[in-house]
């Protein structure tokens, strides 16, 4: 189950268990051979495409595709790479048809042991609006189900 509290308008943030190391997380969000098996909102997506280059700096670029053929480009450059434990990233819709905001927020994933495996604590902050943060949290709601599916296969 995720725990999710959206801060104000301009912070959202998720909490879930998954019975899987942080090594296991932290590589399936940073390779795109394992994101392609999750990175994507929920069945009715094409997982397509991801450049990445992991190292603080190093930028990436992600392309998702709707069953409807719309096709969702986001990307950002790495801001921490602290592996198996942090992550954060600038995050950036180049192509999004739902949202025309086309500003840098940032994204922290934090990966710590605990019984069982890792709680991830995903941050995502400088939002414009909290209707924004609210439509973040549905996609990133949605990608948390499919990675948990993922780790349990």
């Amino acid at each position: 189950m995720t725990e999710t509290e959206i801060i104000d308008e301009n912070k959202l943030v998720m909490r879930r268990r998954y019975a899987a190391s942080p090594e296991r997380l932290f590589e399936a969000w940073t390779k795109p051979s394992l994101l392609q098996h999750w990175f994507m909102p929920n069945e009715r997506w094409a997982w397509t495409k991801a450049d990445i280059d992991l190292r603080v700096g190093g930028r990436y670029r992600i392309v998702m595709r709707h069953s409807d053929g719309d096709e969702f480009i986001v990307g950002g450059a790495y801001r921490v790479v602290d592996a198996p434990s942090k992550l954060s990233f600038t995050f950036s819709w180049e192509k999004n048809p739902m949202d025309n905001q086309r500003h840098d927020t940032i994204v922290t994933l934090d990966f710590a042991t605990v019984d069982g495996g890792t709680e991830l604590t995903l941050t995502h902050e400088r939002f414009a609006a909290k209707q924004d943060a609210e439509q973040h949290s549905q996609g990133w709601g949605g990608m948390l189900d499919m990675l948990q599916k993922y780790v349990d296969a």
